[in-house]
């Protein structure tokens, strides 16, 4: 009886091993230890000992099943961490990139500005931009645009040559010449102030040609929001 029984199992364990092949793995294994059980419950116990080895291997196939998700489910978590990291590393990286960036932005416009002329000169009777006046108003609205928590005064000048009243709306033309120049640049109106001065702050010998030249300007002086003079 129990050779037939024996048989009989080993029929079925032959038959489902030969179809697992197709199936998946685990299932391969779930279908494996079932029959296996059989086939075992079958020699220890007979048609009872084969339903009751059936039953242990199906729990034990059970079990199986559930280890091989689990185990997938941690594959999945791991490569998941991986991809966060990843992406966390690359963030990170690209944060200093752009640290690094404002502070050799910041470097470079502090450099400017320390270096950049405080003033601007004119021809004799002129309000027109000479070329390297016009080549000082452009790294000024450069370094004016970079920081928008500054303002600019530009102050115009003229030698003691001609009347007061002549050389009062002549400075004050040389001064509007740079203004409007910056505004043109893409510097708000609002951030600029002007004025002339004349030759009242003339300090030139009289008759004083190379004197007189450095007294035909603009002045620039670039400060905060707060009035606190940065330039010169």
């Amino acid at each position: 009886m129990k050779k037939t029984v024996l048989c009989s199992a080993l029929s079925v364990t032959l038959l489902i091993a030969g179809s697992g092949a197709q199936a998946s793995t685990s299932e391969a294994k779930q279908g494996a230890i079932f029959t296996g059980g059989a086939v075992l419950g079958a020699i220890a116990g007979g048609p009872f000992g084969l339903i009751a080895g059936a039953t242990v291997g199906a729990l034990i196939g059970e079990d199986i099943k559930h280890g091989d998700q689990a185990k997938q489910e941690n594959e999945e978590s791991i490569k998941t961490i991986a991809s966060l990291e990843n992406t966390l590393a690359m963030n990170e990286a690209l944060m200093e990139a752009q640290n690094k960036h404002q502070r050799d932005l910041e470097l470079k416009f502090t450099d400017i500005l320390s270096n950049l002329p405080g003033e601007v000169f004119f021809e004799s009777n002129s309000d027109q931009l000479t070329q390297d006046g016009l080549a000082i108003i452009e790294v000024l609205a450069e370094v004016i645009n970079y920081d928008p928590d500054t303002v600019v005064e530009l102050i115009g000048h003229t030698d003691p040559r001609g009347t007061d009243e002549y050389n009062n709306v002549l400075s004050q033309y040389r001064a509007k010449a740079v203004a409007d120049q910056l505004i043109e640049l893409g510097v708000a109106e609002g951030r600029i102030a002007s004025r002339g001065e004349g030759s009242n702050l003339s300090t030139a010998v009289k008759g004083d040609s190379e004197g007189y030249a450095f007294e035909r300007r603009v002045d620039i002086v670039i400060r905060s929001q707060d009035t606190v003079a940065l330039h010169p």
